[in-house]
């Protein structure tokens, strides 16, 4: 088998799976682990650290980190997406820990930042609502796990999705808020009320 199609085998596999592979020395997992959640981890950074260059270097410390402990450590089904984005936060943090060390700069922690990523309680809470999300959302049907995925996971537009579904705007946007407010209810009533902005 040649590297494009050992690739595209690889890409029809699942995050787990991936994470298997990856472990069995398998590089090319590592690559479509990164394809996939880059844009998630960069958003989150791009976020809350003003200095580009800053930026890009944290997003790929993180992916070291990730990828570093994804060699001692498998993960549960479900549990990587919230799990990389307990360890975003982190990093987010220890950058702005690292900048106030520093005697040449005078560095302004964003008051979000401050008074919940440098929280090391946050990081479970974190790690618990995102996991309770994959739950939920691995529970629909596959065409609604797709559309919440894009939405949630891939932060993608609804003109993005509705184009990708085949699907009018307008009826990707009522379908998308629709499975929102059912997820909402269903978060809550487990006493999960700190949601993720894009699903409130």
């Amino acid at each position: 088998m040649d590297t494009y199609e050992k690739v595209k085998d690889l890409e029809s596999l699942s995050d787990e799976a991936l994470i298997v592979q990856y472990s069995k020395g398998i590089i090319e997992a590592a690559d479509i682990l990164y394809s996939r959640h880059q844009q998630t981890i960069r958003l989150i950074v791009t976020q809350k650290i003003p200095i580009k260059e800053d930026c890009e270097d944290l997003v790929q410390e993180i992916f070291c980190r990730i990828f570093s402990c994804l060699k001692r450590r498998y993960l549960e089904k479900g549990r990587f997406p919230g799990w990389i984005r307990v360890i975003t936060y982190h990093s987010i943090s220890e950058y702005y820990r690292k900048q106030k060390r520093l005697p040449t700069m005078e560095a302004e922690i964003p008051e979000d930042i401050e008074k919940d990523a440098l929280n090391e309680s946050l990081f479970l809470s974190l790690e618990s609502v995102y996991t309770e999300i994959d739950k939920r959302i691995n529970e629909l049907e596959p065409k609604d796990q797709k559309l919440l995925t894009l939405r949630f996971y891939k932060q993608k537009t609804f003109r993005e999705i509705s184009d990708e579904m085949g699907m009018k705007k307008p009826t990707c946007i009522k379908r998308i808020s629709a499975l929102c407010v059912k997820l909402n209810q269903e978060l809550q009533e487990q006493g999960i009320h700190e949601l993720p902005e894009i699903l409130r």
